[in-house]
């Protein structure tokens, strides 16, 4: 009798377990995403005029000597960089070495910034202390590659293409068993080579972007939070790509990889060498990444890199912000209160007010703390009072360039008096009306179709498989034969295999849903949903307006 609880126990943790398994995040969401889907057009000289841009660097005592080759690669760039940072600490922390700075570099046009030792990420810690316009943007690489001289062009068009975006030339989307997966293997034995960024570390984690051979952020992606290396995540700073991701990630920041080496020459001696910022012999890479990665997940979230769309706040009827941010006042206390009744918070909160404009260290468009909320200033409301859709909508339509993004207005009352989950239900109802992925899907579902008129066109299948195979009897399908003709459209294939790939969520705001959500409810009325007060709208569908 005694043991008769122990089949119920079974049961239990059995259910317990599948439950755990169902909301673990699904990372093969990723891949149809990962690559840009567009470059910017414009006229290189116009660009380079209207946005600045600030290459990001450091080094170690004994690399500094034979750099030169790189700095003049970063010299010659088609877009050139309005300020190139060498970043070199005073002393060298895992050596207790001082640096030496060699009479050539001091003679180059670049800044050199003496700093104190921030570990592999110096060169993009530091430059955030050095550069505070929050539209600056941020290209970081490393000291072992000469660069090709259209990396920044590269960059840069991709990130103007894709805005709210971070890009690099190469990262990593590590999914366990993807190397096996079906949709790859089928993909292989129809000649498709797998890309790079798809990689199986023994653990699931990005889209982590590299800086080896180059990245491009945006200042305003960074808050201060990016500085505090936890203690019980210290590996991380020598993970330096994996934590500014995961910086990203937890705000909904979309990753981008180009998958290019974009001209790039290794130095071989330098790279991944002894000496290397991230690889000596008492390290070993992978586990200082698996360790951040697991320190990462218990420390923010389980679903830090889940397949999910940015959502922001933007609300109003808020007191004056005068003494912000140095100064939160018991009135401000309550306004914080009432954002965290949340089940979950927004990635970023634009707080709608008067009295910005006298704030201490305040710019428009940074992000920064009030009481553990992520929040930024607007200063196209009044304070106390009510604001129109146009109002709210000013900084959000400025700051926020991601089309998936989700836009959820409303004004303190709504939080204080409402329902709280309200604000999810509404932002599910936004995000189901318009996916700016959709149409991704559609053309790319476009493109291959057109790839593959164009190989049909080019031969007849059965002289095809007389050619290929020695007989006519026994034709595979046609897209079978088609796709053998394809290894310019390898990516299109994938993004369509992985799309059909089993989903329990299709749609909405991804892997990463409050309770409640799937049974997002409102009045829609074109691009808006609307619940109660609240009212929201997806960044894209602006772009959609009828007329």
């Amino acid at each position: 009798m005694t043991l008769q609880w122990w089949p119920w126990l079974l049961t239990l943790l059995q259910i317990l377990h599948g439950l755990a398994m169902v909301s673990e995040p699904d990372l093969h969401r990723w891949i149809p995403y990962m690559r840009p889907r567009a470059m910017h057009p414009g006229d290189l000289q116009e660009l380079v005029e209207q946005y600045r841009v600030v290459v990001l660097m450091t080094t170690i005592p004994k690399r500094i000597e034979y750099i030169e080759p790189v700095i003049d690669s970063m010299l010659r760039q088609t877009w050139p960089a309005s300020e190139i940072y060498m970043s070199i600490p005073y002393v060298y922390n895992r050596t207790g070495e001082s640096y030496k700075i060699p009479e050539w570099m001091q003679a180059k046009p670049i800044r050199l910034m003496r700093c104190e030792d921030l570990g592999p990420g110096t060169h993009l810690l530091n430059g955030l202390r050095l550069e505070e316009d929050p539209w600056t943007f941020l290209v970081v690489v490393d000291d072992d590659h000469i660069y090709g001289h259209q990396l920044i062009e590269q960059l840069m068009r991709s990130a103007l293409a894709n805005p709210g975006s971070a890009v690099a030339a190469q990262g990593f989307l590590s999914v366990p068993g993807i190397l096996e997966s079906q949709e790859l293997t089928a993909l292989q034995d129809q000649g498709v080579q797998r890309p790079r960024y798809l990689q199986d570390q023994g653990f699931p984690a990005g889209p982590v972007l590299v800086s080896y051979l180059g990245v491009v952020y945006q200042r305003g992606f960074f808050d201060e939070r990016v500085f505090q290396y936890d203690r019980a995540c210290y590996q991380c700073r020598y993970q330096d790509d994996m934590w500014f991701s995961a910086h990203l990630a937890s705000k909904g920041i979309k990753r981008f990889v180009l998958g290019a080496a974009l001209g790039v020459q290794e130095l071989t001696e330098m790279h991944l060498g002894p000496e290397s910022l991230t690889k000596w012999p008492e390290n070993r890479p992978r586990n200082v990444s698996d360790d951040c990665n697991q320190c990462l997940l218990q420390k923010r979230s389980t679903k830090l890199w889940a397949f999910r769309r940015r959502v922001v706040l933007a609300l109003a009827g808020l007191p004056s912000a005068a003494g912000l941010p140095s100064e939160v006042s018991p009135e401000w206390e309550s306004v914080l209160a009432s954002i965290k009744r949340l089940s979950n918070w927004p990635d970023l909160t634009y707080l709608c007010t008067a009295g910005w404009e006298g704030s201490s260290g305040f710019i428009l468009g940074k992000s920064f703390l009030l009481n553990d909320i992520l929040v930024t200033g607007s200063t196209a409301c009044e304070a106390q009072g009510d604001a129109r859709i146009s109002q709210l909508l000013r900084d959000l339509l400025l700051w926020e360039g991601d089309a998936n993004t989700v836009l959820v207005m409303g004004s303190l009352e709504d939080l204080q008096k409402g329902d709280p989950e309200d604000f999810w239900a509404v932002a599910e109802c936004a995000a189901n009306m318009y996916d700016f992925h959709v149409q991704q899907a559609d053309d790319d579902e476009r493109a291959l179709r057109e790839a593959e008129d164009q190989a049909a066109s080019k031969q007849d299948p059965k002289e095809f498989l007389v050619e290929k195979f020695g007989h006519t009897g026994a034709f595979p399908a046609c897209s079978q034969i088609i796709s053998i003709h394809l290894p310019m459209s390898g990516h299109l294939m994938l993004n369509s295999r992985f799309r059909q790939r089993p989903l329990e969520l299709t749609s909405g705001l991804g892997d990463q849903m409050p309770r409640r959500s799937r049974a997002a409810s409102g009045a829609q009325t074109w691009p808006y949903c609307r619940l109660g007060s609240w009212l929201a709208a997806s960044v894209g569908a602006f772009n959609e307006m009828p007329g």
